[in-house]
């Protein structure tokens, strides 16, 4: 309110508004009118969340969807990983992994591996304060794993899987696996970034709880990623699109393919600024 005060346009752009918010704002429904009018526009990434803000009581006229500018990102300027190609063998990688969803990877992965001796995993637990708690888990288990921050000779690669604590390198690791998993979407955290993945054509495979990506039902429609919701679907589904190239590759170029269909909010967004600019 302030700043419109001053005669300053307010525009919001990339607007998102998740489950959990959509609910406390409902609860204030009766002042959110009041507040949103002070706002000249809403650019809202999706449908539905153009919906959301409206229904609080936003002008309908004055909000569009414009687009995620997380498909606007250039994932290729991620460092080189040289650990990486060490690696011998196909790469599952289970990202952004949450409390609850650690055991059913490895059960999923327990009998995955018994088929396909040479397949890795490699587990990237979303928050740096719980790897500690997911070694205690893999400790638990038989397999054989090592800390990303241990692996001091690139040749030492007698493991099955290794537990990626280190901040910056999931990007890079992407872009070498045969199938990525994304973490939160097995319990109701809402999932995390599908699209980065798809930005490499790979396979994705995600749990029922991707409320924070709505894309993510394009993805499914589109046969560019698989839904699982226990660790029996999964080593099902990582077992299809190891045994089928062929599938594995049409999704990860349909994956690929969202990607570049959605690209250009970020464009958008600018020229939208420089005509507000202009008219102030």
């Amino acid at each position: 309110q302030t700043l419109k005060e001053t005669g300053s346009r307010i525009i919001i752009l990339n607007g998102r508004i998740s489950n959990g918010s959509f609910r406390g704002y409902r609860k204030i429904k009766f002042i959110m009118k009041d507040i949103l009018s002070n706002v000249d526009f809403f650019y809202m990434q999706e449908k539905i969340y153009a919906d959301r803000i409206i229904h609080l009581g936003a002008d309908r006229h004055k909000v569009g969807v414009m687009g995620n500018f997380k498909f606007d990102i250039n994932f290729e300027g991620s460092p080189p990983l040289n650990w990486l190609n060490n690696i011998r063998g196909k790469i599952l990688l289970a990202a952004s992994t949450h409390k609850g969803e650690e055991e059913i990877i490895l059960d999923a992965y327990e009998y995955v591996r018994n088929k396909f001796q040479d397949i890795k995993l490699i587990l990237a637990p979303r928050h740096p304060e719980r790897f500690s708690e997911v070694e205690e888990i893999l400790d638990n288990r038989r397999f054989k794993y090592v800390r990303r921050t241990e692996i001091q000779n690139p040749d030492f690669m007698d493991f099955d899987i290794i537990l990626l604590d280190t901040i910056g390198e999931l990007s890079g690791v992407f872009s070498k696996a045969a199938i990525a998993f994304i973490g939160g979407s097995l319990v109701p955290a809402g999932g995390h970034n599908i699209l980065e993945p798809a930005y490499w054509s790979r396979p994705v495979i995600c749990g029922p709880y991707m409320d924070n990506f709505p894309i993510t039902g394009e993805f499914l429609k589109m046969s560019a990623a698989l839904e699982v919701k226990d660790s029996k679907d999964m080593a099902e589904a990582v077992t299809a699109l190891l045994e089928n190239n062929e599938k594995a590759s049409a999704m990860g170029q349909n994956a690929r393919a969202i990607v570049d269909k959605n690209r250009g909010a970020v464009k958008k967004a600018i020229e939208l600024i420089r005509g507000y600019i202009g008219t102030v």
